[in-house]
């Protein structure tokens, strides 16, 4: 199948479930894994790490980050989210970098068959090499981005069905030693599947929802 097609799936996705998968740097703070819903078009995401009474929600609504407070603080507050640090400043453009790199950078490296719930996929292995040279504004944000990020090596993984829908992705990312050190994160991957879901009231909040 032509990288192109992979590209116009991903291009065409609006929504869609995520999640986030940390390898630790030899056992530092232990993995980590993030669940949640995301709104490529609306530059909307909200994560869920951790279960229970611990579990701490984050929304990343375009360049922004926010928190949710504990219960008690928001009734306390009269709030619910507070600013936190770590914004993507690529936010305009994360969808349309990633479509860039596949279809202009990416390499195939293997494609397989396996079963995944029941469904019977073809699995599509690609290693993004960025070019530090590139022209094009989005060929550019990628290379920045790996660079930013200490990304060692990128690979994109897509599982299509029979008729050619776009079923599940993976970005998977190492980092370079001196970067995993600093940040005690190996490898992450990112996840995203069941694609068009409908996510109801999700927003950014509004003013008087955050805690200044």
């Amino acid at each position: 199948m032509p990288i192109e097609h992979i590209a116009d799936e991903v291009e065409a996705v609006r929504t869609a479930r995520v999640a986030v998968v940390a390898d630790a740097f030899h056992g530092i703070g232990g993995d980590h894994r993030g669940e949640g819903v995301w709104d490529f078009e609306r530059h909307l995401r909200l994560l869920r790490f951790g279960t229970g009474a611990d579990a701490v929600h984050l929304l990343h609504a375009g360049p922004d980050m926010f928190t949710e407070l504990s219960p008690q603080d928001r009734l306390q507050s009269g709030k619910r989210w507070t600013r936190a640090t770590g914004g993507q400043t690529n936010w305009r453009s994360e969808r349309s970098e990633t479509v860039a790199s596949i279809r202009h950078l990416s390499e195939p490296v293997r494609v397989g068959s396996e079963k995944l719930a029941g469904q019977r996929l073809r699995r599509y292995s690609l290693r993004v090499r960025p070019d530090p040279a590139a022209t094009d504004p989005l060929l550019k944000g990628v290379h920045e981005h790996v660079r930013s990020e200490g990304i060692k090596q990128l690979r994109f993984d897509a599982w299509l069905t029979g008729d050619d829908r776009l079923w599940q992705t993976r970005e998977h990312a190492t980092l370079h030693r001196a970067h995993a050190r600093r940040t005690g994160v190996r490898t992450y991957s990112l996840y995203c599947w069941e694609f068009g879901i409908d996510l109801g009231d999700l927003a950014a909040p509004s003013p008087d929802e955050i805690l200044l």
